[in-house]
């Protein structure tokens, strides 16, 4: 699930981390990132079918304090953890490229780019 945020949401690792249950606006569809990168808050679109597998995640793993909890009860994931997830993760795709948990968020970004561009919205420009 915190991967498929990451990527689907375009979020960097340290916003993702230090979200709460209560950052997750689903009636909106939106995700609030509290001092997020240069400590500045910003909000991201949460596409449907993410909250749907966050809703399925939460009744799974209930939230306390966290939307991803560690292993202490009342902390957050921690950063080595998820970057473990992600090189475990990496490691079933069998890619030979060394890939990084940063390049997720690019990822998105490149989409989207791409997206734009087909889409001639920007052709007039």
């Amino acid at each position: 699930m915190i991967l498929s945020l990451t990527y689907g949401c375009g979020l960097g690792s340290g916003g993702m981390l230090q979200l709460r249950p209560t950052d997750i606006d689903s009636r909106c569809g939106l995700i609030f990132i509290r001092k997020g990168k240069g400590r500045k808050d910003r909000i991201v679109p949460l596409p449907k079918t993410l909250l749907e597998l966050l809703r399925a995640y939460s009744k799974a793993y209930p939230p306390q304090s966290w939307l991803f909890e560690g292993q202490k009860r009342g902390r957050p994931y921690s950063h080595k953890s998820l970057q473990i997830v992600f090189k475990q993760a990496v490691a079933k795709t069998k890619l030979r490229k060394k890939l990084a948990l940063h390049g997720l968020r690019h990822c998105l970004a490149t989409l989207c780019w791409t997206s734009i561009q087909t889409s001639g919205i920007f052709s007039n420009y």
